[in-house]
């Protein structure tokens, strides 16, 4: 008759111990607990894939509590400090890649993670501001790849590139 909010979607899915995704959308996880680990090493690997560039302009960056789910950590940056949420894309095709978001983020950045295969090149997109599809407890950004390395939003006239340095991010 009526669907939960999502701060209370998650606070069943943990109560219960069930995929927030099967809670919300009655479909079936898409995970196995495998790919679950595998998703949590990725993410992991997000967060320092951000965090070296920071380090190296001369910023600080320090790492929340296991408690706080939000940002995944803070930095400090030309005198200017905020919360980073960074995500590596969850799917990729020729044409769209798509990244899950975790809710709430709050007042954080919310930065995309593209590593170039087994290089040390990455890509950062600041997908802070992007329009994100809500699915209870996280929302999805899907982006149209785009010629010279830029993507499209869901927002009819927003076309993103990457950051051209991490001191962009103090703009």
């Amino acid at each position: 008759m009526s669907r939960p909010r999502e701060d209370k979607i998650r606070a069943l899915a943990t109560t219960l111990r069930v995929d927030e995704v099967w809670l919300a959308l009655a479909r079936k996880p898409g995970e196995t607990p495998a790919q679950k680990q595998a998703n949590a090493v990725q993410a992991h690997g997000a967060v320092l894939l951000v965090a070296g560039p920071i380090e190296v302009k001369g910023g600080r960056v320090t790492f929340p509590s296991e408690e706080e789910a939000t940002p995944h950590s803070w930095a400090n940056l030309n005198g200017a400090q905020f919360g980073v949420v960074a995500v590596a894309p969850q799917s990729r095709d020729g044409q769209t890649i798509s990244f899950i978001i975790p809710e709430p983020i709050g007042p954080h950045r919310v930065l995309g993670v593209i590593a170039a295969g087994l290089s040390l090149s990455i890509d950062l997109l600041d997908l802070t501001d992007v329009k994100r599809q809500n699915h209870g407890g996280f929302r999805i950004v899907t982006l149209e790849a785009r010629k010279g390395n830029k993507f499209k939003a869901p927002d009819p006239h927003n076309l993103l590139a990457p950051l051209a340095s991490v001191a962009d991010l103090t703009a």
